[in-house]
């Protein structure tokens, strides 16, 4: 190996990469059930507002309206279980974020043996 500092760099990118993956992966999920809740409420609303229509023009309208915020809560829900479970397991023993650690910790430690033998 020509430069022990690729492994070693290579190691600690992976790590800070594990780290920043988890971040990014909880501030998603914090993210969806915040509008899944917002969502809640706008569907209930606009149903609100369906019940109480009083012309096919506006039935028609809310209609529509339903359908769609029923869709975007749908494409929410349906993501966040998947993604809570990757954040449950990726600290875990064989999680993501664990194989990432290790592989990068194995690239430093390599560095570290290459670097001490020597050009």
């Amino acid at each position: 190996m020509k430069s022990p500092l690729v492994p070693m760099i290579l190691g600690v990118a992976l790590i800070i990469g594990a780290v920043l993956i988890n971040a990014n992966l909880r501030g998603l999920q914090e993210g969806d059930v915040r509008d899944i809740g917002r969502l809640r409420l706008e569907l209930d609303s606009t149903r609100a507002a369906l019940r109480r229509a009083t012309n096919a023009a506006d039935s028609s309208r809310l209609s529509v309206s339903v359908a769609d915020r029923k869709q975007r809560l749908e494409y929410r829900e349906f993501h966040v279980p998947t993604r809570q479970e990757t954040i449950d397991g990726w600290w875990g023993v064989t999680g993501a974020g664990s194989v990432l650690v290790v592989v990068g910790l194995g690239l430093i430690a390599l560095g570290v043996v290459a670097s001490r033998r020597g050009p």
